[in-house]
């Protein structure tokens, strides 16, 4: 979910994503808010009548952990949002129409309609996904004091705060968390701690770098919050970055795991491999741009599978330009990837044209 941030300054269009993105498009929305008033909110029915067709505008919609935010449409990389939709605890999704969904938070009401039944659907258990976890991020006001000496603090404004997944962000007030002004994201290093009464110390990092952001609560009580869902946050980062990614979607893939390659030097090293009809894929994670890639063996109609004694459950695959040493979990797994792969290499015998020459060369 990580994508490329700027440590320092504004945040860029491209923090967002460290907002907790989890889903993103197109949608209708209603000019007004509360259009049906309480009667609306009551039915639970078709309520989609009293909205006029004139009163749609379309939006680009972003859902993230605490808000659906809508930004104009037509502008290109536009950075200003039109405003949001804060989720609470109590938000209820209903499908006022087959494609029309209401939005109510207990505090406002939207309407917004998809492109059709399936679309609003989707939005809806997105929706409602995010809304069953607002409970482990809190959200709230605190002083933000900046360091003027290694022993003194200067008190500056008071900000709204929300905590996110993998960042926290910053905003002028309640009324406008459409608009970040700062974010702080948490990895691998950064840590939380307390100071003063109720003040709560978030750093990036050990460097001289490193972000930090030192905050005062208003109670003991919500200091401790904050600190519990911090550090629960950032080990949760922790232990992501420490798994091994799963790749994306293959459409032929006959059959994909973890497995451990041997590198240069004897080293092993586990990953997510994908066989599909024509190549063995070994996938690959930048975390730290949010890609993934693959690089694809081809399996040609000369490729040799055998098994080596090179480690627990280990075989070879020989390609056509490539020797690999591979490991698989266990016994089992191994005699499963061996035949997989052996299937696939004798499919591809008609995949290969009789006058290619060196193909044919190497098959002789």
């Amino acid at each position: 979910m990580l994508c490329r941030f700027s440590l320092f300054g504004k945040p860029s269009s491209k923090d967002a994503a460290l907002a907790g993105i989890s889903k993103a498009g197109p949608l209708l929305k209603h000019r007004q808010i509360d259009v049906c008033g309480a009667s609306g909110s009551s039915s639970g029915g078709d309520s989609s009548g009293c909205l006029g067709n004139k009163e749609w505008e379309s939006q680009f919609f972003v859902l993230n952990d605490h808000s659906l935010t809508f930004y104009p449409v037509g502008l290109r990389n536009a950075a200003v949002p039109c405003g949001d939709v804060l989720l609470t605890g109590d938000t209820k999704v209903i499908e006022a129409s087959s494609s029309v969904l209401r939005v109510d938070t207990g505090f406002e009401v939207m309407f917004i309609r998809a492109r059709d039944s399936t679309d609003a659907k989707d939005w809806k258990r997105s929706i409602e996904a995010n809304v069953d976890r607002i409970g482990e991020l809190p959200r709230g006001y605190f002083t933000k004091v900046r360091a003027t000496s290694k022993w003194r603090r200067q008190r500056g404004k008071r900000l709204f705060y929300m905590l996110h997944h993998a960042c926290i962000t910053q905003h002028a007030s309640y009324a406008q968390t459409s608009v970040i002004s700062s974010i702080l994201p948490l990895l691998e290093t950064t840590t939380v701690s307390t100071f003063g009464d109720t003040g709560i110390l978030v750093t990036t990092g050990p460097t001289h770098r490193a972000m930090k952001w030192s905050l005062v609560a208003d109670t003991k009580r919500e200091q401790g919050q904050w600190i519990a869902a911090i550090s629960q946050a950032i080990t949760t980062t922790q232990v992501m970055s420490s798994l091994p990614v799963i790749p994306v979607y293959f459409p032929d893939a006959t059959l994909d795991g973890f497995l451990s390659m041997r590198q240069a030097g004897g080293v092993w090293n586990e990953h997510f491999f994908v066989a599909t009809k024509d190549s063995l894929h070994r996938v690959e994670k930048d975390y730290f741009n949010n890609k993934t890639s693959s690089k694809a063996f081809p399996l040609t109609p000369n490729t040799a599978v055998s098994s080596t004694s090179l480690h627990n459950n280990s075989f070879e695959v020989v390609t056509f330009s490539d020797v690999l040493h591979l490991n698989a979990s266990s016994r089992e797994a191994k005699n499963e990837w061996m035949a997989a792969i052996r299937d696939l290499v004798a499919s591809t015998g008609n995949m290969y044209s009789k006058e290619d020459k060196l193909q044919a060369a190497s098959l002789a």
